[in-house]
């Protein structure tokens, strides 16, 4: 097996990122996506650095302004992440083909697609696993295939069954593999959980904390801020990031 995250994300893969609203789980899937984009070790682990695509399809906007903070709050220049960000809802069997040429055309080759969210890319039945598999097949020729790079797809969970992703159980069978995110509701921490690895053995749980950053000032004077998710693993991560960017001759950005 092949890694994007060491023992984490597998390359070449379809995997499938799952939790209720307010888990914050894309805010953990930006952060694995900056990551990778900068190549810094994730939970701890080796990450193959490579450019990443961004499909926001669910407040696609929104993407600048938390990337910014996610920079600000690890005093990064965001030049130097190689994310592209598509600010659509798109139909991805229909319409996956044309990322991968837009992706060719201005000439990167990424190592992780991701997909926010299944609901808003997907025009079929969630509970009919025949136009689920498609759908997964579709995001596997587009740009598993093509690329040999990682694909995560960000889904819901189901209103009873809280710890599963919603839909038919074709998403199990069609993808390599499954995270789950659980929100601590008294405070702004949520845990990952690794619920399958089809070639690997799952890793343990993961607790990210949220951080609110200051990114400027309204029009009348009000704080603009933007919440970061990082690994608690003891203030591992910044020591992480300062070695990495000193080894490769770039000091930090400091950042408001």
């Amino acid at each position: 097996v092949s890694w994007i995250v060491k023992h984490a994300i597998p390359a070449e893969s379809v995997g499938v990122m799952f939790g209720g609203p307010g888990t914050f789980k894309s805010y953990i899937a930006l952060d694995l996506a900056l990551h990778v984009a900068r190549g810094l070790p994730w939970l701890g682990r080796r990450t193959r650095q490579g450019p990443v695509i961004y499909i926001a399809a669910e407040g696609g906007t929104g993407i600048a302004a938390r990337a910014k903070a996610w920079h600000l709050a690890r005093r990064l220049d965001p030049a130097g992440s190689p994310l592209y960000v598509v600010p659509v809802a798109l139909d991805v069997v229909a319409d996956a083909s044309l990322v991968a040429q837009q992706a060719a055309r201005i000439g990167i080759t990424p190592a992780l697609v991701v997909v926010d969210t299944l609901s808003q890319t997907f025009t079929g039945e969630e509970n009919n696993a025949p136009e689920v598999a498609a759908y997964l097949r579709a995001l596997g020729t587009a740009f598993r295939e093509v690329w040999r790079c990682a694909v995560l797809v960000i889904h819901h969970t189901g209103h009873a069954a809280t710890e599963r992703p919603r839909g038919s159980s074709a998403i199990k069978a069609n993808t390599d593999f499954m995270l789950g995110v659980f929100r601590d509701e008294q405070a702004r921490i949520a845990t990952m959980e690794c619920a399958r690895q089809k070639d690997w053995e799952t890793f343990p749980d993961v607790t990210f904390g949220l951080t609110s950053i200051t990114l400027g000032r309204d029009e009348d004077g009000d704080e603009i801020t933007q919440l970061v998710a990082s690994n608690l693993r003891d203030g591992a991560e910044s020591i992480d990031v300062v070695q990495h960017e000193a080894s490769r001759g770039r000091a930090g950005v400091e950042g408001g």
